[in-house]
């Protein structure tokens, strides 16, 4: 069994120690588990392979599936992504952090694997509501996220749910329960600054249309 940090037990001060022990754990390219806003995820270093490959392994996920990206602003970006003509500080302004994904085209320097074998131009990525993790970010730099749950099954919004598979990770930080609520809205920005709503969710199309008036609702 992984060390358990149970989040809501915690003082300021070992608060700070956690943080700290988190971004220790994984720098020493380990998966953990930890909560964001609806459910329990693994997570890892973006750009450590082999972490990489034990997140896509805990998961289940089929070979060839590129892990979600998360970063504590949207000012990363800047290294990670090519440039973004027009709304992409517009929208980055209005719904970050929180559940707004978006698949822009990845910087030619780059040089990580998030599970599609380097093939993908484009990566999904956000900036979640999650204190805790944006701390963590603050030093880490970019993560890789999947859902802690097998595929198949429903989001894991308690710790317990997940509980079979922690032999495999090296720390959980408990949150306790977690609120229900919706997935991410995803939507996908050209280099052009053309955006497309791939998947409208918790981010509605009244709400980014707001930002981008020109925004159609997905195909059905």
């Amino acid at each position: 069994m992984p060390q358990v940090i149970e989040l809501l037990k915690l003082s300021p001060q070992e608060l700070e120690a956690a943080i700290d022990q988190t971004v220790e754990t994984l720098a020493l390219g380990e998966v953990i588990v930890a909560p964001l806003e609806h459910s329990y995820a693994y997570i890892c270093d973006a750009f450590n392979k082999e972490a990489v490959m034990r997140l896509h392994e805990l998961r289940g996920n089929p070979v060839g599936v590129a892990a979600q990206v998360i970063i504590p602003s949207a000012s990363m970006l800047a290294g990670l992504s090519q440039p973004v003509i027009g709304v992409l500080k517009d929208i980055t302004d209005k719904f970050w952090p929180g559940l707004l994904t978006l698949n822009l085209t990845q910087s030619m320097s780059l040089s990580w694997d998030l599970g599609d074998g380097g093939e993908l131009t484009e990566f999904a990525v956000r900036c979640p509501a999650q204190d805790f993790i944006l701390k963590v970010m603050e030093q880490s730099g970019a993560l890789c996220i999947t859902s802690a749950s097998a595929v198949g099954n429903p989001p894991a919004r308690k710790i317990e749910e997940t509980t079979a598979l922690f032999a495999y990770v090296a720390l959980t930080i408990d949150g306790g329960q977690l609120p229900e609520g919706q997935a991410s809205t995803v939507l996908s920005l050209s280099r052009e600054g053309q955006a497309t709503l791939l998947r409208e969710a918790a981010i509605t199309l009244a709400q980014l249309s707001e930002v981008i008036p020109e925004l159609s609702a997905p195909a059905e």
